[in-house]
């Protein structure tokens, strides 16, 4: 059936393992991309051989505290929602999961990519996006704030300010 694999994609996200994160505070919290440690993967849910809605990325990567500990990781989640005449992505929602040995954080957004969907050695994620922060588990449980991302290249910070009371 196409699209299934989208949602099969979806649910391993929700059950990724955690990993280890040297901050266990849920509040403002910042914390970069570790270079060349990002896989992303493409997938043509219609086999069509180009672009169209339930196309989606997928990917990960191993994140640092400002003094170089090992934060987590981050896997995402990114689906095609629109199209333009010319088959190029004018929408796309994202899933992020943040995992770190205390718990995990999910946040959410939609918007136009900064780049080709299906180039998986560029990033699609426009600097200065901000996510929302809409739940957690472990320390992060109940969490909800906001997510600003800044990106350089294929690298990224990640800063949240997020409550979880």
């Amino acid at each position: 059936m196409p699209g299934t694999d989208r949602y099969i994609a979806g649910a391993a996200l929700m059950r990724i393992a955690t990993l280890s994160h040297a901050d266990a505070a849920c509040g403002p919290l910042t914390m970069t991309s570790v270079p060349g440690t990002r896989e992303v993967h493409f997938r043509d849910q219609d086999d069509s051989g180009g672009i169209t809605p339930g196309d989606t990325r997928t990917g990960e990567m191993a994140l640092v505290n400002a003094d170089g500990s090992t934060a987590g990781k981050i896997h995402w989640l990114a689906t095609v929602q629109a199209t333009d005449a010319d088959g190029k992505p004018t929408a796309y929602d994202e899933v992020q999961v943040f995992t770190f040995d205390d718990g995990a954080v999910f946040t959410v957004n939609q918007h136009a990519p900064a780049a080709s969907f299906e180039e998986t050695t560029t990033t699609i994620v426009p600097t200065g996006a901000k996510r929302r922060i809409v739940g957690g588990t472990g320390a992060y449980a109940k969490a909800r704030g906001t997510m600003d991302i800044t990106v350089d290249g294929v690298d990224f910070t990640y800063r949240f300010d997020m409550a979880c009371d």
